[in-house]
């Protein structure tokens, strides 16, 4: 055999879009356009601002096959929900005012505090395949990892290699199996992921949770930092949380014709507008405006495009 028939083939453009673009195929959603199905999610936020309650209600919806807020989802699914950190009289608490809903009969709860002798390190491999077992036996699709702190033994933190040479099996392996991971981890003084940037490679989503108010409503926001697929807005990630822990859209209130009102529009029928320059895309849309809410832009055109184009 020639020395040239050893060598490794190379595939050549073509055979390579005949092989991945031809049989693409629309990626199975967790949650439409946010969340795919295998999809490593990190979602942080400050101590105390609802990342448990907001992610078991979305754990909640997941195992209903119900939308969440804006998130549209049908396929009810089973989840695997670590819980490290919260003590039992809490989730106590928290399942019992989730007790109506027979989507919870899909989620599987363990928490580290049933067992003061046993602590879950996902960083250790004999733990990481134990979990790796029970989502084989269990048809696990979805699983929550609250938090990541609560559920790793690590010298130091602040190490990318630590973290990578940690953590990375397990979420390269959750990958290969189609399984979600949603890890939970918390803010530092400045608003940042604690610890290193190693933990946001692997990632395919990236989102910061925060809490916030108008005059009449406590509402969340979801802001994402980083995101494969992705193709939501800022409204869409907004959502409210009722007494009856239903969470519903959030729309905030804001007066036509407004400023706020006017740069929203914008920003949702920018895509719509007829191809050519900039000013004359914002002047077809005005007239699209003044038509439709009775009242003129409030911004001058040049303001929109030297201030306002950049975030539509």
């Amino acid at each position: 055999m020639a020395d040239d028939d050893k060598k490794p083939k190379l595939l050549n453009v073509g055979n390579l879009l005949s092989t991945y673009l031809i049989d693409f195929k629309e990626p199975e959603w967790i949650f439409k356009d946010f969340i795919r199905k295998g999809d490593q999610v990190l979602i942080s936020g400050r101590t105390g601002e609802g990342k448990s309650l907001v992610t078991m209600l979305m754990s909640k919806a997941i195992g209903e096959g119900k939308p969440f807020g804006f998130l549209g989802n049908s396929v009810a699914r089973n989840i695997l929900y670590l819980d490290a950190e919260n003590d039992t009289y809490l989730i106590s608490v928290r399942l019992k005012r989730l007790s109506n809903s027979d989507g919870l009969r899909n989620v599987k709860y363990w928490w580290g505090s049933e067992d003061p002798d046993y602590t879950l390190n996902i960083c250790d491999p004999a733990d990481q395949q134990l979990i790796i077992d029970y989502i084989k036996e269990n048809d696990i699709h979805t699983v929550v990892f609250d938090n990541i702190f609560a559920l790793t033994l690590m010298d130091d933190y602040m190490s990318t290699q630590e973290y990578q040479s940690a953590i990375k099996p397990l979420v390269l392996t959750l990958k290969k199996m189609k399984v979600t991971g949603i890890f939970l981890h918390h803010l530092n003084k400045k608003d940042e992921e604690y610890g290193s940037i190693g933990m946001k490679v692997f990632m395919d989503l990236c989102v910061k949770l925060t809490k916030e108010k108008d005059a009449k409503h406590t509402y969340f926001q979801f802001e994402v930092s980083k995101s494969r697929g992705f193709g939501l807005n800022d409204q869409e990630l907004q959502f409210r949380v009722t007494d009856e822990n239903e969470v519903i859209p959030y729309v905030a209130e804001v007066e036509i014709g407004s400023t706020p009102h006017y740069l929203t529009y914008m920003k949702n029928n920018w895509h719509k507008a007829e191809e050519g320059s900039v000013e004359k895309k914002i002047k077809l849309l005005n007239k699209k405006f003044e038509a439709e809410f009775g009242k003129p832009p409030p911004i001058a055109v040049s303001t929109v495009r030297t201030y306002h184009v950049k975030n539509f």
